[in-house]
């Protein structure tokens, strides 16, 4: 080869040994003009593949035979792999269409299978990645569905356990063995709040998919280091939410469990299942909605709508909002209550409600808001069901038919269910008889209080006073506070 190498410098060896193949081939023809069929073999340096080149005999001489091959590979002692079927093609062709058939892959070896050990997969649908929303009725997606957290419910299946592996030693053409090795994965393992069942692994808990350090999580509770914005999208966890950044315009913020917030919370649409905790404090955007199943904490509330199921508990100052609250509504003895409307079931502490000069504040007290606002919603509806009864009515008085007969037999039965609902309302409104707003410092002229929907106009600066219903008089009285609060 050494000729070849210097004729031929820019070929590696591979090449280098084609041509050399080919130039012993047209030496032979030239010199041998009755040459036999034949076939080269040649063996890849790892020894699990022999390919060989079919060589057609020249007219009046021996035909290339399936056994000459056979002996061409046990000259090379390759005696493993060997795929008879394709020999036996290619020597027929070369032979019947007196054609040269090159590289053709004639014996292989068996590659190992390594072992393996179980594993653990997370299904697709919960890896960390970003959740994508359908398409809107008119082609467009609302790019603030978009999420990049993975959320799951309890008894969702998030992984998948794949049985252990057993490996299988290979073997070379030469029928050497190669040793199976074990296969290094990198293990997942099941964290907190899943559990495994037969091979599948199940959130124990409703949350976010996590994994960390090689671990697999259902955590209950969801960090938003930023902000609320378009790297997010809204917020719709089943646990509780801790915020560290703003919530921009138009995102909402909803939790199962209860929301925290470390920065000043700027609402539009809050919505928490337990608690919300706002200690830099909660103004509202536009038509802000906070709705609270449990207690809300904040350092001052402003210009917001707020429905609470329990305490509202504000440090600074509460300022044109409308809060309804099942409990009570309290703030420290520097808080101020200035302008908006109050429903407080269970009454209000403060220090200050109104100002000289400042917007007026309705607060009411005793009222189960929550039943009012269905009684509403019932009487509204009582309204548009009588108008339709005598819609039908008039109708009838023209044309009698089975179908208007029985239209009036509905409407009439709807109206009798929602005026019954309407009457059984009316006994859960006035809750709280004995309820009280305190102010430890000044009630200014122009507040209007009213307990279990008895009244009382403020017209004279106040100091220090607690309001309370007068049952046998039926009327608002005012008794001076012993202390401050």
């Amino acid at each position: 080869m050494a000729g070849y190498s210097h004729a031929f410098p820019g070929l590696d060896d591979e090449a280098r040994e084609e041509v050399r193949r080919r130039f012993e081939k047209s030496r032979l023809a030239s010199t041998e003009p009755n040459c036999d069929g034949f076939v080269e073999i040649r063996i890849n340096g790892d020894s699990m593949a022999v390919y060989a080149d079919f060589y057609p005999p020249d007219p009046g001489c021996r035909v290339l035979t399936v056994d000459d091959v056979a002996q061409a590979l046990s000259d090379l002692d390759v005696i493993h792999g060997i795929d008879w079927d394709t020999i036996a093609i290619a020597t027929d062709k070369c032979n019947l269409d007196h054609t040269e058939l090159s590289t053709i892959r004639v014996a292989t070896g068996t590659r190992p299978v390594n072992a393996k050990p179980e594993e653990l997969v997370p299904e697709e649908t919960v890896v960390p990645g970003p959740v994508y929303p359908r398409p809107l009725p008119d082609g467009s997606v609302d790019f603030r569905e978009i999420s990049p957290f993975r959320i799951v419910r309890a008894g969702q299946c998030v992984g998948q356990y794949l049985s252990v592996r057993e490996g299988t030693d290979g073997m070379d053409i030469h029928g050497r063995t190669i040793p199976c090795a074990s296969e290094l994965v990198e293990r997942l393992e099941a964290g907190e709040h899943t559990e495994r069942v037969g091979d599948e692994l199940l959130a124990s808990i409703d949350g976010r998919c996590e994994i960390a350090d090689g671990t697999f999580t259902v955590n209950p509770v969801l960090l938003v280091e930023g902000d609320v914005d378009y790297h997010t999208g809204h917020i719709d966890f089943p646990g509780d939410v801790y915020l560290n950044g703003q919530v921009h315009d138009g995102f909402r913020v909803h939790a199962a469990g209860s929301i925290f917030a470390n920065t000043p919370l700027d609402a539009s649409d809050i919505v928490a299942g337990a608690d919300l905790t706002a200690g830099y404090g909660l103004m509202g955007r536009k038509n802000a909605v906070v709705k609270v199943a449990g207690i809300l904490r904040a350092k001052y509330v402003e210009n917001c709508l707020i429905e609470a199921g329990s305490d509202v508990l504000v440090d600074r100052g509460i300022v044109r909002a409308h809060i309804y609250t099942g409990g009570k509504v309290a703030t420290s003895q520097r808080g101020v209550i200035l302008g908006g409307l109050i429903f407080a079931q269970n009454g209000v502490q403060t220090r200050q409600i109104g100002t000289a000069t400042g917007p007026g504040i309705s607060i009411h007290c005793g009222v189960n808001y929550l039943a009012e606002k269905k009684l509403d919603i019932l009487r509204s509806k009582a309204e548009d069901l009588t108008s339709k009864l005598l819609e039908v009515r008039r109708m009838l008085a023209h044309t009698r038919s089975r179908e208007l007969e029985s239209m009036l037999h509905d409407l009439r039965e709807e109206l009798r269910e929602t005026n019954e609902m309407s009457e059984s309302l009316l006994f859960q409104i006035d809750s709280n008889e004995d309820v009280r707003i305190e102010v430890s410092g000044t009630v200014f002229p122009g507040a209007t209080v009213e307990i279990c929907h008895v009244s009382y106009t403020v017209d004279q600066e106040l100091h220090g006073v607690a309001f309370f219903l007068d049952k046998s008089q039926g009327r608002i009285s005012i008794e001076k506070l012993n202390r401050g609060r």
